[in-house]
This record gives structure tokens, C-alpha cells and sequence, in this order.
């Protein structure tokens, strides 16, 4: 809700005309709100002086790991992500880590559903948020591996790794995929 003639401060992701993004822009401007976006202070060298860190990052991948415990639930399967907390449950970022650490070694001692395997999870870029939620997944028990093995991982699966599985994308895989140049179809 954006009230008239307020101030707002926060990440809009409005400032470059995103079109999922215009209906909050045109609100702001309809309610004559004032909005200081994050993404816009910067210093005069125009680096920002707000971002997401890595605390984003590990809070975003401990709330996600027990979101995708729920959402297992639903769909028949349990999991030791169900007793994980959301992140603010957490009295400080050891007592989160211990949880994702307890849920990690059950993992490794008895595995989860085949139904569900193998995980596969990919970060994209090397900033803080990435670096954040790589932090926490290196608590469970799991392998990088190159995007081109991923075709082989339900047979590690099936010979009983129970890991998660994962790969960096950074600039340079976009530039150059490591399945070949990308065509236009």
C-alpha cells in the first residue's frame, strides 16, 4: 500500500522502467509519494552504497531449504529440511548454522526419498548474496559439479551419494556456456 504524499524508502527495482515493476512506479507517482531508492544512492563514483549482502544470502538459502521441506510435505514426501526454522527463528548465525548442520548429517546418514534425488541446486553470480547462500549450502553435504555431468547424477544416485549436487553460473558461463554457443530457435 502505498498511502499519498509519504515518503518510501527501499528496493523498488523501478528506476529502470522494468515492466513488472511499472504498476508500483505509476502508484508512486498517482499518490504524489516521494521514493528514495536503495539501488540509486550512490557515491559521486556512482558505486552504491546499499546492497544486499551476505547475510541476504544465508538467510534466503536457510528459508528456502525449509520452505522446499514444506513443499515436499505436500507433495508425500518427509524430510529432515521440515525441522529446520525460518531464519529469524535463529538467535544468531551459529545456532542457524548448528541447525543446517544437524539437518546436513541426517541427510548423509540416511539419505532422502528417492523420489526427490538427485538436488541439484545453481547459484548464479559471485556477489555477496551468492557468496551468502553458498555458505550455507556447504553445511550440507554435497559436490560441485560441471554442468555437463549433469545428464550422470541419477546414476550417482542410484550407487547411493547422498549429496546435494550444485554449479556456479558466473558472467564468463553465459559468455561461454559449456554446452556450446547458444542458437536462436
Amino acid at each position: 500500500m502505498i498511502l499519498p504524499d509519504r515518503a518510501y524508502a527501499f528496493f523498488s527495482h523501478t528506476h529502470k522502467v522494468q515492466k513488472e515493476n511499472t504498476p508500483l512506479l505509476d502508484k508512486i507517482l498517482a499518490e504524489r509519494a516521494s521514493l528514495f531508492d536503495y539501488e540509486l544512492i550512490v557515491e559521486d563514483t556512482g558505486k552504491r552504497l546499499l546492497a544486499f549482502g551476505k547475510f541476504a544470502g544465508r538467510a534466503g538459502m536457510i528459508d528456502f531449504l525449509r520452505g522446499l521441506g514444506l513443499w515436499y510435505l505436500n507433495h508425500g514426501y518427509s524430510t529432515p529440511f521440515l525441522s529446520l526454522g525460518s531464519s529469524y527463528m535463529y538467535s544468531s548465525l551459529a545456532a542457524a548454522k548448528a541447525a543446517v548442520i544437524s539437518v546436513g548429517e541426517e541427510i548423509a546418514t540416511m539419505g532422502l526419498p528417492s523420489g526427490i534425488c538427485p538436488l541439484v541446486f545453481v547459484f548464479t553470480g559471485s556477489g555477496n548474496v551468492s557468496r551468502g547462500a553458498q555458505e550455507i549450502f556447504k553445511l550440507l553435504p554435497h559436490t560441485f559439479v560441471d554442468p555437463r555431468k549433469l545428464p550422470e547424477l541419477p546414476e550417482m544416485v542410484r550407487l547411493g551419494y547422498f549429496f546435494f549436487f550444485s554449479f556456479l553460473i558466473t558472467e564468463k558461463s553465459v559468455c561461454d556456456p559449456p554446452f556450446g554457443p547458444i542458437t536462436a530457435f
